[in-house]
């Protein structure tokens, strides 16, 4: 506050309007004044002052008592008024009965109390706003806590707050309703007596972690249903709040999502080697028997209708080859002969015959042999990173690793081609235009496989699929792509 504002709320005017001239104790205060002021004029007036020699000063020390009472009481707006008071009272006194060194010491004592008096007035003023500006905070967090309260409860997602040991301090009722009345019956409840081991272990992690992705959690509600639920950490100090988001119908819809695409999936398969065989059984076989018959037909031509025969043969010869490439692509004979390795091979045996890309397949590991449904998905996986590779990448080198473990599969297909932008996530893929990298997904989701592909522009792109106890449980390249494992 400036000097002038200061001076201002010391004038007359405003000391007269902030004194507390209703309050009945003010007035016994300046009664209490009054009195010790007349005390003292009697003594001075008897000359009994001039006997009691250094002691003189006394009675003007009595003044410290309504002084002091006013501060402490009204403040600076009962002390000032009291302190003025005192001083007025006391002038005549200085006067009329003292000189010299003992109307100097009269006046500094008087000056004493009149300090002491501002001083503790300021001092309970300065109290009173910290009081009172601590009581509005204590009223606002009161009625926060209350909001809160409120909100906490009435919450339609279950809540829950665990201390550092998973044990349940508080809850709100959707969680007593999931987990029953027992959920906040008892203080410090351990979260494995009211869900699964598994919940308190993800949120053991989520608390580590602060996974951006929380894993679906399968609960048994307390009417027996199944529900699944999200579970959200926020932290709270030494406590951790848990929202437990119910998705039971967004994972319904999405079982059924995966269930339609592995059927579609399934179809395809079906109808590819449908096709393939009847390619290979109609088409082609009568194509090979239309050559025989344009070689018994050859014998019997001469001339030039020989040589335009034996053109019609070669185009029939290509279109057989044409035809059987077609059947390895819609389904791989190799694979159901012979198994993963030589058709991974016959891929990159194709893409070197047809562009100046080198190829190489190192294969690793002396594990079992995989189910065909694992192997076919691998090809898929294998088919199309080789192929998204040729046609975008334009890299020199593409390698191929297969790792046979003791229980699982790892395929990986890197190459040195120009890469891409990461992509945040699976349903990004669909919305940009990403079908490949989708389809490699789903199709790893559908055999139980994880998928991490790992690119940035410039350095090449490696895509990753691992099956069984031998595959890779991580998370991917941070910052890059790399769907969520399943």
């Amino acid at each position: 506050m400036s000097s002038t504002g200061v001076l201002r709320r010391l004038s007359p005017a405003s000391l007269a309007r902030a004194a507390p001239i209703a309050d009945g104790r003010f007035w016994l205060v300046q009664a209490l004044v009054l009195a010790i002021a007349a005390g003292h004029n009697a003594i001075e007036a008897l000359g009994v002052a001039h006997q009691l020699g250094m002691l003189y000063f006394v009675p003007t020390s009595l003044y410290f008592m309504p002084v002091i009472y006013a501060a402490m009481y009204f403040g600076l707006r009962g002390s000032l008024p009291t302190a003025i008071l005192c001083t007025a009272i006391s002038v005549p006194n200085w006067f009329l009965w003292h000189e010299g060194p003992e109307r100097l010491g009269d006046m500094t004592q008087m000056t004493v109390v009149v300090f002491f008096g501002v001083f503790v007035g300021f001092r309970v003023n300065h109290e009173r706003r910290l009081i009172a500006s601590l009581e509005s905070v204590t009223h606002a967090l009161e009625l926060s806590e209350s909001r809160y309260r409120e909100l906490f409860q009435s919450a339609g997602e279950a809540i829950l707050v665990l201390d550092d040991a998973n044990r349940v301090v508080d809850c709100n009722e959707a969680a007593r309703a999931l987990a029953g009345p027992s959920c906040c019956a008892k203080s410090n409840t351990p979260l494995d007596e009211l869900f699964s081991g598994e919940l308190s272990t993800h949120i053991t992690a989520l608390k580590v972690t602060d996974s951006e992705r929380p894993p679906l959690v399968r609960l048994t509600a307390l009417d027996g249903r199944d529900v699944w639920v999200e579970p959200v950490c926020a932290s709270l100090g030494h406590t951790t709040q848990v929202l437990l988001r119910d998705v039971t119908e967004q994972h319904k819809r999405q079982a059924n999502l995966e269930m339609y695409t592995a059927h579609i999936h399934r179809a395809q398969e079906e109808e590819r080697r449908r096709i393939a065989q009847e390619i290979h059984d109609e088409t082609v076989q009568s194509l090979i028997l239309l050559c025989r018959e344009l070689d018994d037909v050859e014998e019997s031509v001469t001339g030039r209708g020989r040589e335009h025969l034996a053109g019609v043969r070669r185009q029939t010869e290509e279109i057989i080859e044409r035809l059987r490439g077609l059947i390895r692509g819609l389904r791989p004979p190799l694979l159901d002969d012979l198994g993963l390795v030589p058709a991974v091979q016959r891929l990159l045996d194709e893409v070197s015959s047809r562009s100046p890309i080198q190829t190489k397949l190192d294969v690793a590991g002396n594990g079992r042999q995989p189910p065909p449904s694992i192997e076919l998905a691998f090809l898929r996986i294998a088919q199309e990173a080789i192929n998204n590779a040729a046609r975008h990448g334009t890299p020199t080198h593409v390698r191929v690793n297969i790792t046979y473990e003791a229980d699982g599969i790892a395929i990986e297909v890197a190459d040195d081609g120009r890469g891409f932008e990461p992509i945040a996530d699976a349903p990004d893929m669909v919305r940009t235009g990403h079908w490949g990298i989708a389809g490699m997904h789903e199709r790893a989701r559908e055999a139980g496989a994880s998928l991490f592909i790992d690119s940035s522009p410039g350095a090449g792109t490696t895509v990753r699929a691992t099956y069984g106890n031998g595959a890779d449980q991580g998370g991917g390249v941070v910052g890059r792509y790399a769907p969520r494992p399943v």
